[in-house]
């Protein structure tokens, strides 16, 4: 979820523009989105492990924090870092459980709701809480957890990574270890109020921060190895060659993970079966982050065309939304029942791509300036000037668009009402 042209944890100073890492996330958004649209559209259940987008940007989160705060020393760094972070997620977040209870609407429940709320949800291993309302915020309040933890993760970063890669590893096999000992339940339906409160697999493994730290810090591992790396420069040929291998190497990792983790199962467990599947990537993602990061093969060039920054930019924006969204029109399914499911789904891509890039412009990044400080966007000019750059020529836009969203809104609001 992390934006690659954030600056340095001292003001002064300004981190080089990584942005075909900005691009990536689009994809792995996407990756998101399609996943919750199987069996809406037409769409089919896809051979890729397309739930391993959220794994993406885990790693990708701990990369890009280690880069851009090499290190926190003082008590006024850790501080500013920790504003920084909330009004990186909070805004938009906080703007999507509002969005919720005008659209699906939400019951509200004081004791989840503030949970939510306060991005504590996904800490809690009872599905009611971590799939509460616009549930794939379980993420970002796993994010959340990383947040606060970073600064003594990046504390001496480079003489202790391999202890703290190790512990976050044994953190993972001893919750696998708890899950498989225990036999605990898959899921409990957050609607039920006994099942809701159901310690589960999912909440212990996939939502659990412990259970995915291992992956941010993984991410952070591959930020160090790159950074003594950086002196090390290749050709446009080969540098392509290379890029063009990690991709498929992390196609690969998606399409053959599960069948793989289904094979070993007797051996890992359920637990570790169901770990492989969601987590298991993280190796080829490292590695295509390690890779892309670099920016030397024609690939990641690609990458930086303002167009697919752009889709980056708003692509936490996208997927904070995307599940209400589609929540919304299968509550109105029966209404496109004529539409032909290419022509739905492209109607659907355009109202989720247009509500997010105004989520982004009009409440993420003005958040981003208001709880960071009112003279920094994100704490560096180099996103000031990317957020102007992108706002600038649809300025005129965003009246007639917002009053199209809105209107729709209200219309779907009076349908579903009525």
């Amino acid at each position: 979820m992390e934006s690659a042209t954030a600056g340095s944890a001292l003001p002064a100073k300004e981190t080089a523009r990584l942005d075909q890492l900005t691009s990536l996330r689009f994809f792995a958004a996407m990756m998101i989105v399609m996943l919750h649209a199987t069996g809406s559209f037409g769409i089919q259940k896809s051979a890729l492990t397309l739930n391993q987008g959220v794994a993406f940007f885990f790693v990708l989160s701990g990369f890009i924090l280690t880069y851009v705060y090499p290190r926190l020393d003082s008590a006024p760094a850790v501080r500013a870092f920790y504003r920084a972070r909330i009004a990186r997620i909070w805004p938009a977040h906080a703007a999507c459980f509002l969005i919720g209870f005008l659209l699906i609407p939400y019951a509200w429940n004081t004791e989840t709701g503030v949970a939510n709320l306060l991005l504590v949800h996904a800490w809690i291993p009872q599905s009611r809480f971590y799939f509460s309302y616009n549930d794939v915020s379980w993420s970002v309040s796993t994010e959340l957890f990383f947040y606060i933890a970073f600064p003594l993760l990046v504390h001496k970063l480079e003489s202790t990574w391999r202890i703290k890669i190790a512990a976050a590893a044994m953190l993972v096999i001893a919750i696998l270890c708890v899950v498989n000992v225990m036999h605990l339940p898959a899921y409990g339906s957050p609607a039920s109020d006994d099942l809701g409160r159901l310690v589960t697999s999912n909440g212990l493994l996939y939502a659990n921060p412990l259970a995915r730290l291992f992956e941010f810090v993984g991410g952070m591992c591959i930020a160090l190895a790159w950074r003594s790396s950086s002196a090390v420069s290749r050709g446009v040929a080969a540098a392509t060659a290379i890029e063009i291998a990690a991709v498929l190497f992390c196609l690969a990792s998606l399409l053959y993970l599960n069948p793989l983790a289904t094979l070993g199962r007797d051996f890992l467990g359920d637990a570790g079966a169901a770990w492989l599947g969601h987590s298991g990537s993280v190796l080829a993602f490292g590695a295509l982050i390690f890779v892309f990061a670099k920016g030397q093969g024609a690939v990641s060039r690609l990458m930086t065309l303002p167009v697919l920054v752009l889709l980056g930019e708003i692509s936490y924006s996208c997927y904070l939304i995307h599940h209400i969204l589609l929540y919304t029109y299968h509550a109105n399914a029966a209404k496109f029942a004529h539409v032909p499911d290419a022509a739905a789904f492209s109607i659907f891509l355009v109202v989720l791509f247009l509500a997010s890039y105004l989520l982004w412009a009009l409440v993420e990044m003005p958040g981003r300036r208001l709880l960071a400080g009112r003279r920094t966007i994100h704490g560096t000019p180099a996103m000031r000037r990317s957020w102007r750059a992108f706002l600038r020529p649809s300025r005129p836009l965003f009246a007639g668009i917002t009053l199209i969203l809105v209107l729709s809104m209200i219309r779907t609001m009076a349908a579903t009402n009525g």
